[in-house]
């Protein structure tokens, strides 16, 4: 450990691990890595299960998918990876529809036999039928698919998901997270030119990009990181952390949420038969469930008599009695609320004023993908490099 260094990078996440190589194998720096937990990853962060042998992604599954040729062929670098077509299910009355909506998911639904034409002008005469809140989440979910399949396939999901009813909340990225589509297509971004989980998780691939022997990591720091940051910086810092930090909350704090993961084995038979599964009626505890065995990279035993499965809910929620006494991983989100969207503009727009700050990540961009967040550190890179 040195006194200083070049730069200070806040967050082991994959978007401050990516910015912490760079900036010490192609320029040369010697870089300090402050992270507030014990261990590197941020939300791709894994554990390995005592009873399985498996290694599971602790805040529920995530996959890398990218069109950006320069992001993967970085990343390759850093070790080897699994083809991988992500598909979800919507779990309603115990039976399995595809999500995001498609063509099949609306017949199976409403009981129709639609083709796609037909299937079109049904969602678009029931937007126009639809009363909404103007300049809100539930505006951009009920002008996508129309008021039937957003109650049947959203509202519910999205109110335990983010711990309010969509109708007061912002409308940040809806039609990249719930697209419909017209056709029977059921992979979650059937676009995607590249597709693939790391072999080993995505925790060993921070680990790998964090092993240079010009940066340093510490875990478990304290509060008022920036300061600390600041104070040990020579050159610059780069924070991946609340963005309202940087300005001591001068405007107020942002509002976060907060959400769990609750993690339990039962026989393959109890459960579901796809690595992702959501639950978007209002009756069940939690909005999502997990079983990583189902990823190719597992590597699980298909004869396992157990099968392990993380239940995603709000930390407010009622944990049900079968997951009492179950390990639990809390993670927090940026609040959708309308005022904290307001905020959260407030402060990012100042940013870009402060010299020898970058701000970056998920507290600074909502809900990016794992290759956009990559794409996005590669960036500051090379802005970072430009400007020193």
């Amino acid at each position: 450990m040195f006194e200083s260094y070049d730069f200070v990078v806040i967050g082991a996440g994959i978007a401050g691990a990516v910015v912490a190589e760079r900036l010490a194998q192609s320029g040369g720096f010697s870089i300090l890595v402050l992270e507030a937990s014990c261990s590197a990853g941020g939300l791709l962060r894994s554990d390995r299960d005592h009873l399985t042998g498996i290694k599971y992604p602790i805040y529920g599954s995530r996959a890398l998918y990218s069109d950006d040729e320069t992001v993967i062929k970085y990343l390759m670098n850093f070790g080897s990876f699994v083809p991988y077509e992500h598909r979800v299910r919507a779990r309603i009355n115990d039976r399995n529809f595809v999500v995001p909506i498609n063509l099949e998911t609306i017949n199976q639904a409403l009981g129709t036999s639609f083709d796609a034409e037909e299937a079109k002008a049904f969602v678009k005469d029931d937007i126009e039928s639809s009363a909404i809140t103007q300049g809100t989440l539930e505006e951009a979910a009920v002008t996508s698919i129309g008021r039937s399949l957003y109650e049947m396939f959203v509202r519910g999901f999205l109110t335990k998901q983010l711990g309010a009813d969509p109708a007061i909340l912002s409308d940040d990225a809806f039609n990249a997270r719930f697209p419909i589509r017209f056709d029977n297509e059921d992979r979650f971004v059937p676009a995607a030119k590249w597709q693939m989980l790391p072999k080993n998780g995505f925790d060993d691939l921070i680990d790998q990009l964090l092993a240079s022997s010009r940066i340093d990591v510490r875990f478990d720091v304290g509060a008022d990181t920036f300061a600390t940051a600041k104070r040990l910086s020579r050159i610059g810092v780069v924070h991946s952390g609340s963005v309202d930090a940087l300005f001591n909350q001068q405007f107020g704090p942002l509002e976060y949420g907060e959400n769990i993961v609750c993690w339990k084995h039962s026989k393959p038979a109890d459960v579901q038969h796809f690595p992702v599964v959501t639950y978007p009626d209002f009756e069940t505890p939690y909005f999502r469930t997990h079983a990583p065995a189902y990823l190719p990279n597992s590597m699980a035993d298909p004869k396992a008599e157990k099968i392990l499965v993380g239940y995603e809910m709000s930390a407010n929620a009622a944990i049900p009695d079968f997951l009492s006494g179950c390990p639990a991983y809390r993670y927090r989100y940026l609040a959708k609320s309308l005022e904290n969207k307001r905020r959260h503009a407030v402060y990012t727009s100042l940013v870009s004023e402060m010299s020898g700050v970058y701000a970056l990540g998920r507290h600074m961009i909502p809900s990016p993908n794992i290759g956009a967040s990559v794409g996005i550190a590669l960036e500051t890179v090379e802005r970072i490099r430009h400007s020193v």
